[in-house]
């Protein structure tokens, strides 16, 4: 799991939709490429690795995804850097 993690977060744009969700609490797709100026193929491509890693977790909101950070997760991560 560890690896999955690692991998998850050592990508640039991962880590900027990281910090982006990060200051927004929550947001859709459309949103972080709109912000990002990505294509919705590739966030979507990223937010479902960052999701596999169980860093991300996403609720439905209307017609739309929202995506979260998963907290815990990320806790654990920063602490076993920095304990």
């Amino acid at each position: 799991m560890l690896a999955s993690l690692y991998h998850a977060i050592d990508h640039p744009t991962r880590l900027a939709i990281i910090k982006l969700i990060h200051a927004n609490e929550a947001m859709s797709v459309m949103e972080i490429s709109d912000k990002m100026r990505l294509d919705k193929e590739t966030v979507s491509q990223q937010l479902g690795i960052l999701r596999k890693a169980e860093l991300v977790y996403s609720m439905p909101r209307s017609r739309f995804r929202y995506y979260s950070l998963n907290y815990k997760i990320l806790c654990r991560l920063y602490y076993r850097f920095y304990p």
